[in-house]
């Protein structure tokens, strides 16, 4: 059989009207998204530091701890099937997911590890399980999930924690509660609670966890790795530690504190500068600025209406938006999405936005030339986990001469800024040097290098370079010592990491290094798109997208190659960045690493920032400024203009209607406006319709709509195959009678198998299917032949089953089994 025939098969046009600006999903939205993995647990190799657990009962392995949603304050039992039958979710499965850590982690410099654990939630990091009794009690039957670390223990309402010491092996281990932590007033500290018995231990079943007092009525526990179920390891040897730098045994950083008073500068929430009313920064913004805040119907009137007569006060002016007005709009309403739904930073609070304001500035400079810009207010936090702890080797304090005396930056806290985003259209460079950034610091000029060595990777920021959609800083690929963050391991699996004054920012992208589905942008935000997702904007007002991914190469610009600062320009999406990768190589102390980079952004801006007012201040100092303050809307700066905004009624629109292969359909055309059109999908011999996309959904045919606005539309044909005979068994899996359990990739042939994983399947006729497994080659089966399926590259028969509790492949010609890794 031709294997190529799926070209031909499966070929569709999808002509869409315009760019497909959209933005990914908030990890608040992305911990409800429905989870179904095939899980056999598997045990950590050892019971020990840093190990990322589901604790699970050895004797079934059918239930496992979690934390509880909302507030994720109590624990219960949750059923390990729903991981694999969908109806589990990202937050069930993360909310059953603890990181151990042995009580002498922050101060290994000082002392060794105990062997001895907190058990931290991997949601809720500076929390751990504790005893729900007051301090001095002896035992206690329930548990709840405490305070651990915060910057003044004073804030909060009876922080303490429980110590244990496992007893075993991970496949069968006792938790025993050696010792509990209470708050003490004094020393304003966590300190040993005498009182309290040593004699107790974990007990796990269907009804939930106890403690019990006899080891008899404990539960054998299996500590399953959570790797198997969502991949954020940062493994020695991989692309974010290339080098295989160990992790490193320096004492945890202290708080940043302020250097000429010596007070710690980490603020609540409630009592940072953008907490509206009384915050310093909140309070200084005009109120005619103020009316854009919030995500309701009219604060995002009051934004629409003040963009529009930005656009209009430009072309007044002969000058123009970089972009239409449809992306700002959009990554405005997607900012004021993400709100805190991890305690990753110390300071984060559950339900808070990370982004509480975005609004649109119109001021003029002396000349009277408008500078118009988009304020981000941000809290500078991702919303989700960053796995600090993970990161092999941090940057270290600076205080000391060499990085192995220095404290490390393991911890994470929120700061107040308000970065400036360009609206007007600055134009693109033409060469490297064109941006002047000798009054901006560059990674180049601090190192003292040479200008003709100057590229772009070091011709960049010393820090900030754009804002992602969370609201958190982008730096260049480069640290300050002109190397890629990966090669010296400082970054995390999401592709952060902390500084000295322990802000977050990114380096380098997450999703390229992983795609494991829990990152700033994932695969699912694709889906049934013609773009990658926007997810930030660099200062000099490009935005930045997401990476091209092989599963989708019919989207827009995919073929068009991007030049060496990460940008290009394509059809009507205007000049921008993507993220992508890129193997490199990187030198630091004569040593040369190869990588692959997965960029967020190179470094080297490719718009002109020349002309850009006060170009990268992002302090709330702003407003303070007599001058340029008016840029970010101090108070008294607002600019009223009344420009006339078109607002005529188009009389009739345009119903654009393409097919796939396999059938037709017919309606489209120009049509009056308000008027009706049915479109009516006819499917070819040995097809069968199956739904609307672009501008409808849904599998209605005919199809009846009211004409309101220009429409796209798709009409998809499936040829009468080998999958004729599936039937949808809810959140998006199909079951087949043959074949069994898979989840279909929308836009692709590619599939999930709950037992061999992705498959890119080839159908032949409606009998059989010609089925890709990377690392094995082409495989055809048939209904009559499943589960049995011939080998292409060897020319042999294949038995797939569960064997020894793995999906597994019997070899006839060798008499055994290989497993499916």
């Amino acid at each position: 059989m031709n294997k190529q025939i799926f070209i031909l098969l499966f070929l569709s046009i999808q002509l869409l009207q315009g760019a497909d600006f959209h933005a990914p999903a908030p990890f608040s939205e992305i911990i409800k998204r429905t989870f179904s993995k095939s899980w056999t647990p598997q045990a950590v190799t050892s019971i020990s530091n840093r190990s990322h657990v589901l604790i699970l009962d050895a004797e079934t392995k059918q239930y496992c701890l979690s934390v509880t949603e909302g507030e994720m304050s109590g624990l219960k039992s949750t059923a390990v099937a729903s991981f694999s039958d969908s109806t589990g979710s990202y937050g069930s499965v993360m909310r059953s997911m603890f990181q151990m850590q042995d009580i002498n982690i922050e101060s290994q410099a000082s002392q060794s590890l105990s062997g001895t654990y907190t058990l931290r939630p991997e949601l809720k990091i500076y929390f751990g399980i504790d005893a729900n009794t007051s301090s001095g009690s002896s035992t206690s039957t329930t548990l709840l999930v405490n305070r651990i670390k915060g910057v003044d223990l004073s804030d909060f309402n009876n922080p303490g924690h429980l110590v244990f010491t496992f007893s075993g092996v991970p496949s069968a281990a006792k938790a025993k509660a050696t010792s509990r932590y209470i708050y003490d007033s004094t020393s304003n500290s966590l300190i040993e609670d005498s009182a309290w018995s040593a004699n107790q231990w974990l007990k796990l079943d269907s009804s939930g966890v106890e403690l019990v007092n006899s080891e008899s009525q404990a539960t054998n526990l299996f500590l399953a790795t959570a790797f198997d179920l969502i991949d954020f390891s940062n493994e020695a040897g991989k692309s974010f530690n290339p080098s295989s730098i160990s992790w490193q045994t320096n004492s945890f950083a202290s708080w940043p504190t302020n250097p000429s008073t010596g007070q710690i500068e980490v603020s609540s929430i409630a009592n940072s500068p953008l907490a509206g009313p009384n915050g310093s920064a909140f309070k200084d913004i005009d109120a005619n600025y103020q009316n854009q805040f919030g995500t309701g119907t009219t604060a995002t009137a009051f934004a629409t209406a003040y963009l529009d007569q930005i656009e209009a006060a430009l072309k007044d002016a002969n000058e123009s938006l970089r972009y239409s007005k449809q992306i700002y709009l959009k990554v405005r309403e997607n900012m004021l999405s993400h709100t805190f739904a991890a305690v990753d930073e110390v300071n984060a609070e559950l339900g808070e936005y990370t982004v509480p304001f975005v609004y649109f500035t119109n001021a003029q400079d002396d000349a009277g030339k408008y500078h118009p810009f988009m304020v981000l207010g941000t809290r500078n936090g991702t919303g989700g986990p960053n796995f600090l702890i993970d990161v092999a080797r941090p940057p270290g304090d600076g205080i000391s001469a060499t990085y192995e005396t220095q404290s490390v930056t393991r911890n994470a806290t929120l700061s107040s800024a308000l970065f400036r985003i360009p609206l007007k259209d600055y134009g693109i460079t033409s060469s490297l040097l064109e941006n002047n950034m000798s009054s901006y610091n560059s990674l180049a000029q601090d190192a003292g290098i040479e200008t003709s060595e100057y590229d772009v990777y070091n011709y960049a920021s010393f820090s900030v370079c754009g804002i992602a959609v969370d609201g958190v800083k982008i730096y260049p690929a480069y640290n300050n010592t002109l190397v890629f963050a990966p090669v010296n391991a400082e970054i995390s699996s999401t592709g952060i990491h902390v500084g000295r004054g322990m802000g977050l920012h990114y380096h380098a992208d997450g999703h390229g290094f992983n795609g494991n589905g829990i990152n700033l942008y994932n695969l699912e935000d694709y889906m049934g798109r013609s773009h990658p997702p926007v997810i930030g904007f660099a200062l000099d007002g490009l935005a930045i997208f997401g990476k091209y991914e092989n599963l989708y190469p019919s989207m827009d610009g995919f073929s068009t190659a991007l030049d060496d600062y990460g940008s290009h320009d394509h059809d009507d999406y205007g000049h921008h960045y993507h993220a992508f990768s890129k193997d490199v190589n990187s030198t630091s102390k004569g040593v040369t690493t190869s990588l692959t980079q997965h960029f967020f952004m190179v470094g080297a801006y490719r718009g002109n920032i020349n002309s850009i007012p006060d170009f990268q201040n992002g302090g709330t100092n702003q407003l303070k400024d007599p001058e340029l303050g008016k840029y970010v809307g101090v108070d008294g700066t607002y600019i009223t203009t009344n420009f006339a905004i078109s607002t005529t009624t188009p009389t009739s629109y345009e119903v654009l209607v393409t097919s796939s292969s396999g059938g037709s359909v017919t309606g489209g055309g120009t049509l009056s406006a308000g008027s009706s059109v049915t479109l009516q999908a006819t499917a070819d011999n040995g097809y069968s319709f199956d739904s609307w996309g672009g501008d409808a959904n849904g599998s209605t045919n005919p199809l009846t709509l009211t004409v309101d606005g220009n429409f796209s539309i798709t009409a998809s044909f499936l040829v009468n195959d080998f999958w004729s005979g599936a039937t949808q068994s809810g959140n998006g899996w199909y079951s087949h009678s043959s074949f069994g359990n898979y989840y279909p990739q929308s836009s692709s042939k590619w599939l999930f198998h709950e037992g061999m994983g992705w498959l890119y399947s080839v159908s032949s006729g409606t009998e059989g299917v010609w089925l890709y497994m990377v690392g094995r080659g082409w495989l055809f089966t048939g209904i009559s032949y499943f589960p049995f399926l011939y080998d292409d590259s060897s020319g042999n028969w294949v038995y797939y089953a569960l064997h020894q509790d793995k999906p597994s492949f019997y070899e006839y010609t060798t008499g055994s089994w290989a497993a499916l890794e």
